[in-house]
């Protein structure tokens, strides 16, 4: 998962059933937990959105994503000649949490 802009993107090499269930009903919801807690709650973010999918670029879009999150160097995907699969587009609608992005109480 990386950013383009004010959009969440996530490659995908081959379809599945998150591609299946987008090209159905295109609201999602991202949701991820992060270090640390407050007022005895992990810390959590939730992105509520629309995707939209585009065929193509998705090795492309690891490759950068490899060299940010495994690092210099790093070879992904880690096959040759990787289908051109598709990317997720996530335009988000609502964001909310608990931590130093999110809600805070008191």
């Amino acid at each position: 998962m990386g950013l383009d802009g004010d959009e969440i993107v996530v490659g995908k090499l081959r379809p599945d059933q998150k591609v299946a269930n987008i090209s159905r009903d295109p609201r999602v919801s991202i949701s991820i937990e992060a270090e640390g807690s407050q007022y005895g709650m992990q810390n959590y973010l939730v992105v509520e959105g629309t995707a939209h999918l585009s065929e193509g670029g998705a090795p492309e879009l690891l490759r950068q994503l490899a060299l940010r999150y495994i690092g210099p160097g790093a070879e992904f995907p880690p096959m040759p000649n990787p289908p051109q699969g598709l990317i997720i587009r996530v335009t988000p609608t609502l964001v909310r949490g608990m931590g130093p992005w999110g809600t805070q109480l008191g």
